[in-house]
């Protein structure tokens, strides 16, 4: 009787020591993400430079800066709520062969598994820094994408404490955020599910064009709530409820049903991105300029889905205007001439 005490004293002891060690470990680990954190940069870092035979202008080099601490305060979101996030395309491309943003890039991607990306838009209004806004079909009237985009402010900025903060950078900055979905075991089920996906996806499109035949558009609707079992909401936009049926066509599978992952939308424009779901079970923590950011544990896999022979350079730009912030410059360069300020510090000449 007395060992059986002995015993299980001894076992709630080493319960303790076990919890204190884990909670040390848990500790030293945050540590080191803060540390990491750390976006610092020398002033040489903002100068311009070439890499890979393409020239990075100094402002540029900003804007990636400022993208890493919008990134770092998603971080922070995520870490509170037990998220895990990982580098997406040229992010994950970049972090692996170059170490940092491929050099022609001009954005930031991240991606979650379903799971977690639901979570994180749960809780990111609330938990960001209150100058940041959040995009989504759920928080924009006029969104089309099913994805997140999160930016530090919606306009350009001149005040000194935000060009601080954003090393210089004056535009709005942010970065995407992509749910990776489960897909269906089964090739039929698989068809159908794209096949209704395709369908809400084009009706909702339809509702956002002016000549719109909306007659015609409200039979496909109607035929969409026959497919799909679900009752329209006459109190709510019908383009909206279109979306947010397509993102739950997204997200029918879970871990339990599938062998594979992949984004449905991106597959539906032929696009073959389709990895085992063992690619995201982890992360492994990769340098990225001056931090360190997760990638999946199988970044060979997805990298050479998307990219084929992913370690050789190839220049392009190709994806969107270059650079994201031509827009912006053209309508700063006419702020300050018209209020006679220079530009110097923005790099805009006359």
């Amino acid at each position: 009787m007395r060992m059986e005490k002995q015993e299980n004293l001894f076992g709630k002891t080493s319960g303790t020591i076990c919890s204190r060690v884990r909670e040390k470990e848990e500790l030293v680990r945050r540590i080191e993400m803060s540390i990491q954190c750390l976006a610092q940069y020398p002033e040489s870092y903002f100068e311009g430079e070439e890499r890979n035979g393409f020239y990075i202008e100094p402002m540029m080099k900003r804007a990636w800066a400022a993208q890493i601490e919008v990134l770092l305060e998603v971080q922070k979101v995520c870490e509170k709520n037990e998220i895990q996030y990982f580098a997406e395309y040229g992010t994950m491309l970049g972090a692996i062969r170059h170490k940092g943003f491929i050099p022609w890039d001009d954005d930031l991607d991240i991606c979650m598994r379903r799971e977690d990306y639901m979570k994180f838009i749960s809780v990111v209004e609330r938990d960001l820094p209150k100058e940041f806004a959040v995009l989504n079909i759920h928080t924009e009237p006029t969104f089309t994408d099913l994805l997140t985009r999160v930016v530090n402010s919606r306009s350009i900025l001149l005040d000194e404490e935000h060009l601080e903060k954003y090393h210089g950078c004056p535009y709005a900055v942010g970065i995407d955020v992509f749910p990776v979905d489960y897909l269906p075991r089964d090739t039929e089920e698989a068809d159908v599910q794209l096949k209704l996906l395709d369908i809400v996806l084009h009706t909702a499109q339809l509702y956002g064009l002016e000549d719109a035949d909306l007659e015609e558009v409200g039979k496909m609707t109607n035929q969409i709530a026959q497919l799909c079992g679900v009752k329209w909401d006459d109190k709510k936009p019908m383009q909206y409820q279109l979306y947010c049926l397509a993102e739950r066509l997204c997200a029918m599978y879970e871990k339990d049903d599938a062998d594979n992952m992949g984004m449905p939308v991106k597959i539906l424009c032929g696009k073959n991105y389709i990895y085992s779901k063992q690619a995201y079970d982890s992360a492994v923590m990769m340098p990225f300029e001056t931090i360190q950011i997760p990638v999946p544990v199988g970044y060979d896999e997805i990298l050479k889905a998307k990219y084929g022979e992913y370690m050789i350079p190839h220049i392009r730009k190709d994806g969107h205007a270059y650079p994201f912030y031509k827009e912006q410059r053209e309508l700063l360069r006419q702020y300050l001439k018209v209020n006679g300020i220079s530009g110097e510090r923005f790099y805009i000449t006359e």
